[in-house]
């Protein structure tokens, strides 16, 4: 091994440089110079030194970690952004909830005859005289009340009339009738009736009797909806509307 010719350092690395003042030296075992094909002394040329990784390592460490921080960033600033600024599909508050109306309730039979009633049509027979007469008549007054009373009104007068030939017949009832009632299915029944009045029969006008007012009792089969009321007995049928609850 020789000394450096630079700083007289004898230390030289695997390439042949000193480790002192990094000058190249020459490779152990290796004379430092050679003679040309002229005899003269020439210095050996150092070999080029491969450059040292470590630095390019490191720069590349460097770079990869700023492109992963700006990665980062540039996707915390989308989520961002696309948290901060409103969707581009336009938001729509939902349709109102509109309540479906609550179906109608139906009363009862014995719900529905309940109020105030005046008979449009009252047809009837009736034994006058020997014969058996049809009536007719309208106006009379029915008020059938929750507690189950029913008063049959025929204030001032309602007269029945009818024919047979050429003679006619009158029965005029006056005052009112009151009874209790049951509503049992499709029928009416009645019971307990109290007349306070009278009726009277005429013929031609002439007046052939007269009684205390009364009312008869049993069932009649009726319906009932809205307000129409109708009602059908074994020897009569009324129709009435209702002018009252």
């Amino acid at each position: 091994m020789w000394p450096c010719r630079v700083c007289g350092g004898v230390q030289i690395d695997t390439y042949g440089y000193c480790t002192r003042c990094h000058n190249f030296v020459g490779q152990p075992g290796q004379p430092p110079v050679h003679s040309d094909q002229l005899g003269q002394t020439v210095p050996i040329e150092a070999p080029k030194r491969k450059p040292d990784r470590l630095p390019l390592v490191v720069i590349g460490i460097v770079v990869a970690l700023a492109l992963g921080v700006a990665c980062c960033a540039g996707v915390g600033l989308f989520v961002w952004r696309d948290r901060a600024q409103p969707s581009s599909v336009a938001a729509t508050d939902p349709p109102p909830v509109t309540a479906e109306p609550e179906p109608e309730r139906v009363p009862t039979p014995a719900e529905c005859v309940v109020g105030t009633w005046r008979e449009t049509s009252y047809t009837g027979s009736a034994e006058i005289d020997g014969y058996t007469l049809q009536l007719t008549s309208v106006g009379a007054i029915q008020r059938f009340s929750a507690d189950g009373v029913v008063v049959l009104d025929f204030g001032k007068g309602i007269a029945k009339t009818g024919k047979h030939g050429s003679t006619t017949y009158t029965v005029t009832s006056t005052g009112s009738v009151t009874f209790h009632y049951q509503v049992l299915g499709s029928q009416i029944h009645y019971s307990a009736p109290k007349g306070n009045g009278s009726t009277v029969w005429r013929r031609n006008g002439k007046q052939i009797d007269k009684q205390a007012l009364s009312g008869a009792i049993g069932a009649e089969t009726f319906t009932c909806s809205g307000d129409k009321l109708t009602q059908y007995g074994e020897t009569y049928s009324i129709e009435l509307v209702r002018v009252a609850t």
